[in-house]
């Protein structure tokens, strides 16, 4: 693909998955209540949060490596080896956040449950970002544009009508479609380059070395 047109495309998704973004933000605030759009902004900003925890900076790890990477084989351990990490690090958060979420609560019974039954749906969600990542560093920038794309068109055409429908269950239920079919995307566009991978303690490693590092230099920049 011409640098030009990779631009332009590469662009143009981002666009389209933007749009999409903000045109379910303003149709799910006109089909609900003003308390439950309020519940579904608090969800979403904790799944942000949350996710950021669960990832702990081995998508970046991931990318930088896989971009470094010589070999297939090696391309393939690598995948291997960060979903295994990513899964055990978002494994922790969800079981200390459910944790809290049913000692403490959050909120209304109705925010509690939304936040409860996403935070099932978190090592899915993080392992998608992961994937989402690195296509760029495989080179795979047409599978790039179909995620930026999917990522805000697949919850427009879920989540709006299921909440015109259902309300906020409806918006809940829809909320984890959507992250289950987001993941099923991204690991059909990344099976390719992780076929035959295996989790090895070396990968795992130097991932998580690098991860570390990612972590405490955003800290010192933030406090900076």
């Amino acid at each position: 693909m011409p640098p030009v047109t990779r631009l332009i495309g590469l662009t143009l998704s981002s666009a389209i998955g933007v749009v999409s973004t903000f045109v379910l933000a303003a149709g799910v605030a006109r089909v609900l209540s003003v308390e439950a759009f309020g519940i579904t902004r608090v969800a979403t900003a904790y799944l942000v949060i949350v996710c950021m925890l669960g990832l702990f900076a081995v998508h970046d790890a991931l990318a930088s490596t896989v971009a470094r990477a010589v070999r297939p084989e090696g391309v393939a351990d690598l995948f291997a080896s960060a979903t295994a990490l990513i899964g055990a690090a978002s494994g922790i958060v969800v079981l200390v956040s459910m944790s809290l979420l049913l000692v403490v609560g959050y909120g209304s019974p109705a925010l509690s449950r939304a936040l409860l039954l996403l935070t099932l749906v978190l090592p899915l969600l993080a392992v998608t970002q992961a994937y989402n990542a690195v296509l760029q560093a495989v080179g795979s920038y047409r599978g790039c544009m179909i995620t930026q794309i999917a990522s805000g068109v697949v919850p427009l055409v879920v989540i709006w009508p299921a909440s015109i429908i259902w309300s906020i269950d409806g918006w809940i239920g829809a909320r984890i479609l959507s992250v289950v079919l987001l993941f099923v995307l991204s690991l059909a566009l990344v099976m390719p380059y992780q076929r035959g991978g295996r989790v090895r303690l070396p990968v795992l490693r130097e991932l998580w070395q690098f991860s570390r590092l990612q972590i405490v230099s955003g800290l010192l920049s933030t406090a900076l």
